[in-house]
């Protein structure tokens, strides 16, 4: 399901899941708001719905805002009529007080997010279940000396030759030993986009898929750690455990979309952060690209450090552990514990001598990374209110996750077009450490990048 909330003018307003490519959103909704205005001149009433081939849209107006609603054709009616209710009756509540005059972007944003939060819950599909159209299927290869055979295939559709050379030739490039035998890829292609998970053993990959509409990108790019994870512990348990099992259990897998608590000052505050940690740069790199971090500290000041460090993770589906108890948690992205458990983990060797720690008792970072940029961008804005620090921060997250996710859609070509696009990414983007983040974030999502990447940026 997209939403979409434009004024009657036809500003865009808000989106809901945000999307690569705003130019083409700004299109839409200026040429959704004529069409509209025309439909009621020449006919004297509302366009309700329009009909495509693999989607409708409908148009729900509510005062000075229209909200458009897209469902694929799939969703049965009765389903996509009680979510189209809801969405109406939580964008009245929500939109009440405001006009097209005196609505910001940000703020629109924020009530966007509410009205289909809220909307989901109330039909029981809540956030537990990110996507409301998706697609799963698996296959396997089986690499042979010089080539490789697609030895079975359960619901794939065309593009699964284009991915098992891809495949192919990024194992050959390990020589099929892989730094991790179970990895993911995440690609844009055509007019879907697909998480590939792969677990590699004695020349066979099994590789479980899930496609979800174009339109779904940015959300599907922030769960892609949290699904990786999920694979991983399933597999560790069960080292025979089938993909064609596994996958199916991903769909419901659970989107840490943590603003239930982001302006509640028990859980989050800026001023509190910005006294207690003096060196906030080196913590900030390892957050925007998916790294661990471990505060140390005593246990309220450590929960909200922890919570408020989330401001920096809005591209990703975060985990966090607020105090750690068990051994077996570490790994997670943001971890608190005392100064005596993490001194028993450096003991017992649990601890990898690169991971990124605040130390709450002296205010100080040990880090390997630094982000001078993100660091100025929050320094701008670090007095202001919570709700601005958190759409501004959360605006440039967006910015280097967009571009990584076009950068990730490189994987399917030919090497030298790929090449080409991404120098021309690269001169779009206009800003060398916006640029570097994406790449790094891109290579998260696909490794098999590198050598595409390595060639173009020579």
């Amino acid at each position: 399901m997209k939403t979409t909330l434009i004024g009657k003018s036809g500003k865009l307003i808000a989106i809901k899941p945000k999307t690569s490519d705003m130019n083409e959103e700004l299109l839409k909704s200026g040429l959704t708001s004529a069409i509209l205005e025309y439909s009621k001149a020449i006919q004297n009433k509302d366009i309700q719905s329009i009909n495509y081939q693999d989607k409708v849209t409908y148009f729900v107006t509510i005062k000075d805002f229209i909200l458009l609603i897209e469902f694929t054709s799939t969703l049965e009616s009765k389903l996509r009529n009680q979510i189209l209710e809801l969405l109406q009756k939580k964008a009245e509540q929500l939109l009440e007080d405001f006009t097209e005059e005196t609505i910001t972007i940000t703020k629109g944003e924020l009530i966007l997010e509410e009205i289909v939060t809220q909307a989901l819950d109330e039909s029981r599909f809540g956030i537990s279940q990110p996507f409301l159209d998706i697609e799963i299927g698996d296959f396997s290869i089986l690499h042979t000396e010089d080539s490789y055979v697609i030895s079975s295939s359960e619901n794939c559709d065309d593009c699964i030759t284009d991915i098992a050379d891809l495949l192919d030739q990024g194992l050959r490039m390990d020589n099929f030993e892989p730094e991790d035998n179970c990895f993911s890829m995440y690609i844009p292609y055509d007019q879907f986009v697909y998480y590939l998970s792969i677990f590699h053993k004695d020349m066979i990959s099994q590789v479980g898929v899930l496609k979800v509409p174009k339109n779904e990108d940015f959300t599907l790019f922030r769960l892609v750690p949290l699904l990786d994870r999920e694979v991983k512990k399933q597999i560790f348990i069960n080292s025979d455990t089938k993909m064609s099992e596994l996958i199916p259990e991903l769909t419901k897998i659970y989107d840490f979309d943590r603003k239930e608590f982001m302006f509640n000052p028990e859980y989050m505050s800026v001023k509190f952060l910005e006294k207690n940690v003096k060196q906030l740069e080196k913590a900030i790199y390892p957050l925007i690209i998916g790294k661990p971090i471990i505060v140390i500290g005593d246990r309220p000041s450590t929960k909200i450090i922890v919570r408020t460090l989330l401001l920096f993770t809005q591209h990703l589906s975060t985990e966090v552990i607020d105090w750690l108890v068990h051994d077996n948690q570490i790994g997670l992205n943001i971890t608190g514990m005392s100064k005596e458990k993490y001194n028993e983990l450096v003991m017992k060797k649990l601890l990898d001598d690169s991971i990124t720690v605040i130390n709450l008792d002296d205010g100080k970072t040990k880090s390997k990374y630094i982000s001078t940029y993100i660091k100025k961008i929050y320094d701008q804005v670090k007095k202001k209110s919570q709700v601005l620090v958190y759409a501004f921060i959360g605006s440039e997250l967006e910015k280097i996750a967009k571009i990584a996710i076009e950068i990730n859609g490189l994987a399917l070509l030919d090497e030298s077009d790929a090449i080409e696009k991404l120098k021309q990414i690269k001169v779009e983007t206009k800003n060398e450490s916006r640029f570097g983040k994406a790449i790094r974030l891109a290579l998260f999502r696909n490794t098999y990048l590198r050598s595409i990447l390595k060639s173009a940026l020579k």
